[in-house]
């Protein structure tokens, strides 16, 4: 009987705590996304409770594994071709910072320590660019890795993969958000980060994932780009021509029946 009365009180506190711990999650529609040949990209929903008061930031990021090559150009005559090659790695392919409030209400050093910044600051700290040269590829100089960073950043912001914005909603201790993930989306785990900060102290932390994958052809054209260019850039070639002709022939077979109708009347 005693035993009884001890374990109840402790299973209601195990209880009352998981519904508590349950209520603060953070909830990221859909947790998987196929990308299939034609995908066009999706919305990712998310949603969750946090202290009352205060402003909510939300960082959404891939994995720090991205390589992209660059190219400069240059004029070598009378044309304009790429004198210079180059490889920006160590940072985020996806990378979306939603907020509540406005960004300058963190104070520097949070913002350094969360990755939260309206120029992407964290990005030029964490990115390391080499240059190809004669002799092979060498980090690139000081002028050099701002200029081929700042080119990266830019390519990404216009192609959807960063982006920085106050439209998140807060209803209370709720709060919920969404974004538009454009096709380029990399195929591994992302992370949902949630910070809750109130006048400059961060109060609470959430973290959530959702996996991007490729369908069956999706992830072979990959494996091909990857580890087979030469073949993969045949094909490719074989196929827009092969589509090229196609087309001619379709518009030719129109004309024809056009032209046709024409003169039977």
């Amino acid at each position: 009987m005693k035993a009884k009365l001890i374990i109840l009180p402790v299973l209601l506190i195990l209880l009352l705590h998981t519904t508590a711990a349950a209520g603060a999650g953070l909830d990221i529609t859909p947790g998987n996304i196929n990308i299939g040949l034609i995908y066009s990209g999706s919305e990712l929903k998310f949603s969750g409770t946090a202290p009352g008061g205060a402003d909510i930031y939300v960082k959404i990021t891939s994995p720090e594994d991205l390589v992209m090559e660059l190219n400069r150009k240059g004029k070598v005559g009378l044309f304009w071709l790429n004198t210079e090659r180059s490889k920006v790695s160590g940072v985020p392919k996806l990378y979306h910072v939603l907020s509540s409030a406005p960004m300058d209400r963190v104070p520097g050093h949070l913002k350094k320590e969360l990755g939260l910044s309206e120029g992407f600051e964290d990005i030029y700290t964490r990115a390391r660019v080499s240059v190809n040269r004669k002799e092979g590829w060498e980090p690139a100089a000081a002028g050099e890795f701002h200029d081929y960073v700042e080119a990266f950043i830019g390519i990404s912001r216009k192609n959807g993969l960063y982006a920085v914005g106050e439209n998140l909603s807060v209803n209370g201790s709720e709060f919920r958000g969404r974004v538009k993930l454009p096709p380029g989306i990399p195929q591994e785990r992302s992370s949902v980060t949630v910070y809750a900060i109130k006048d400059g102290i961060l109060l609470d932390t959430m973290q959530g994932y959702f996996d991007v994958s490729g369908t069956a052809p999706v992830r072979w054209l990959n494996r091909m780009a990857v580890y087979d260019g030469p073949i993969y850039g045949l094909m490719a070639v074989v196929l827009a021509l092969v589509f090229g002709v196609a087309i001619t022939a379709l518009f030719n077979c129109l004309e024809s029946l056009w032209g046709g109708g024409k003169r039977n009347q």
